[in-house]
């Protein structure tokens, strides 16, 4: 209970003090409205003036304006043409700027194609220079081959050669070995025939000799035997006269 009275004392204070305050912040928002509705006034009058001078200065400047636009119109006109002028120019040069791409454009595409057919050209000279290196490997090999045969075939020349002067040496020697034989020979044979010759001689005349010896002997045999037998005949007739 003395909690609750004691609170309803302090809501009946706060009460009056926010009467007092509340009151007292009017009469201050009121003064302060006055203030500011004196202040504004002010403010008005001093922005009425300033504008008034504003004005004048702006209608001076307006009218130099005025001037400024009369200049700037006409100048406008001579740029507005001077940009037709220039707009025509940028047309003629658009157009000569689009002749100028196609040619550029027509350009591009023939470097293309050109770089295409240099690459192509590039491609060919390639596999030309590929098939000469090829044949000039194939002609190396080939003259090494060639060489080679060359280098046999001398070989087998010289060989042959040698071998036919040897051969031919050897004929040569065995032709000058059979001509010295047959000169030897035929010497040979030729002393054989004296010598046969001389026997033949020697013998005919020992044969002779004993033919004339056995004659002689023959003869002296007959003459022997005539006369033996003539003694004997004698004696015969000697016998036969005597028995006679």
């Amino acid at each position: 209970m003395k909690k609750k009275s004691r609170n309803n004392l302090d809501n009946g204070a706060i009460a009056k003090i926010a009467s007092i305050t509340s009151s007292a912040i009017t009469t201050f928002k009121e003064k302060q409205k006055q203030k500011k509705k004196e202040l504004a006034q002010k403010r008005k009058k001093e922005e009425l003036s300033r504008l008034s001078l504003e004005k004048k200065e702006v209608n001076k400047k307006i009218e130099q304006l005025k001037k400024q636009e009369e200049k700037i119109s006409i100048k406008f006109e001579e740029l507005r043409l001077k940009e037709k002028e220039l707009d025509l120019k940028e047309i003629d040069l658009t157009s000569k700027q689009d002749q100028l791409k196609n040619r550029e454009v027509g350009i591009v595409e023939k470097e293309n194609s050109l770089e295409l057919k240099r690459i192509e050209h590039r491609k060919f000279e390639k596999n030309i220079q590929l098939k000469e290196q090829e044949q000039k490997r194939k002609d190396v090999d080939l003259q090494v081959r060639e060489e080679e045969q060359k280098q046999k075939e001398l070989r087998d020349s010289r060989r042959k050669r040698r071998e036919q002067k040897q051969l031919q040496e050897k004929t040569n020697n065995q032709k000058i070995v059979e001509e010295q034989r047959l000169r030897e020979w035929e010497a040979n044979f030729d002393k054989e025939q004296k010598i046969k010759e001389n026997l033949e001689k020697i013998k005919e005349e020992k044969l002779k000799h004993l033919e004339l010896q056995q004659r002689k002997e023959k003869e002296e045999d007959y003459q022997n035997l005539s006369d033996e037998i003539s003694n004997k005949l004698k004696d015969l007739d000697i016998k036969s006269t005597t028995k006679n």
